[in-house]
């Protein structure tokens, strides 16, 4: 099974951009620019573009140290991939893995915004970007052997079909490894390997032996998560993504995984028609840390009032629609709620 997307397709307008969960440069920790990048990585994961392009302009004009501009450069990267500017993303992507061909980050990055693009461009396209995915996952791997969370990426690539560049044969002899440089990781390799192998006995056992062991850890909840989703066990994912959605808002890559999480309970609850008071519960744990003005969080208010309808809360559905009609940032939404207000009214 080759990169099992989160199929939000119902969330095209609020999740442009789930399967970027891109990894920003570490230096962002030790450089001036590093709280406006970080702050820019999180308004552009809430639909605004704008606070990345201004300060990617701005940036530009000063003279900066190189990890500054590696920085901007990968945060250019994925404006561009959001924007489906596949060209100008693809030249960019090849130059920064040309520039920092020891560079174990800047693959991983890659990494994933190949992977978004092969979402992107034409069917006759896809093949070559998934490949540039797997070649980018492998050498990060290969470049940072002691990283976990690298050498992990680098195994379930290794699993990936011939035709994408993966090697059969190569994932379950680096399992030990793996356990060695990290439990956690090594438990998420785990399933890896069984969700690969397709044993889906061993894949649920893992997976509750994850968050009953760890059930501090995000990393493990949200990955059971997916998990047991991918088993089809569609109560017991919604449950655990939303323990996910519970969790502080993670930080970094992590953020758009975070974000997913809660948008997948409100999916999982329309797909199964049940557990409609999750989804609200869901929905405003995400709007109580996303608070941008955009029409991504306005969606998400959408998704808010649907639920709490369906929930049988018209109170909060009605004052949601009602603030929607009257302050949303896009005609659309605003229309919409206008028109759903009337309904309940």
């Amino acid at each position: 099974m080759f990169f099992r997307p989160v199929n939000l397709a119902f969330f095209c307008c609020a999740l442009s951009f789930t399967a970027m969960a891109v990894e920003p440069s570490p230096e962002l920790k030790t450089t001036s620019v590093s709280t406006e990048v970080l702050n820019a990585h999180y308004a552009f994961y809430q639909g605004d573009w704008g606070s990345a392009k201004q300060l990617i302009k701005s940036q530009s004009k000063r003279s900066g140290s190189n990890k500054e501009s590696l920085a901007l450069l990968q945060l250019q990267a994925m404006v561009w991939v959001a924007q489906e500017e596949d060209g100008k993303a693809t030249e960019l992507l090849l130059r920064l893995q040309k520039q920092h061909n020891n560079n174990a980050e800047v693959y991983f990055f890659a990494a994933g915004l190949w992977k978004e693009l092969a979402h992107q461009v034409s069917v006759f396209s896809k093949i070559k970007y998934y490949s540039r995915a797997v070649e980018a996952y492998i050498r990060a791997g290969e470049l940072a052997p002691n990283n976990a969370k690298y050498v992990r990426k680098q195994a379930s690539s290794y699993a990936q079909p011939e035709m994408f560049g993966g090697q059969e044969g190569m994932q379950k002899p680096m399992l030990p490894k793996i356990k060695t440089l990290d439990v956690q990781y090594g438990l998420v390799a785990s399933m890896d390997l069984a969700q690969n192998e397709q044993d889906h006995k061993k894949a649920n056992q893992l997976a509750e032996q994850a968050v009953s062991e760890y059930p501090d850890s995000f990393l493990l909840v949200e990955r059971a998560a997916q998990m047991q989703w991918t088993l089809e066990n569609d109560n017991r994912a919604q449950q655990l993504f939303m323990q996910a959605c519970n969790f502080p808002a993670q930080t970094a890559s992590d953020r758009m995984v975070w974000i997913t999480s809660c948008y997948t309970v409100v999916y999982l609850s329309l797909n199964t028609d049940t557990n409609h008071a999750l989804a609200v519960t869901a929905m405003q744990r995400l709007l109580s840390v996303n608070t941008l003005k955009t029409a991504e969080n306005d969606q998400a208010k959408l998704y808010l009032a649907e639920m709490a309808n369906k929930a049988g809360n018209k109170s909060l559905a009605r004052t949601t629609y009602r603030e929607l009609a009257k302050e949303s940032v896009d005609k659309k939404i605003k229309k919409n709620a206008l028109k759903k207000l009337k309904q309940l009214t």
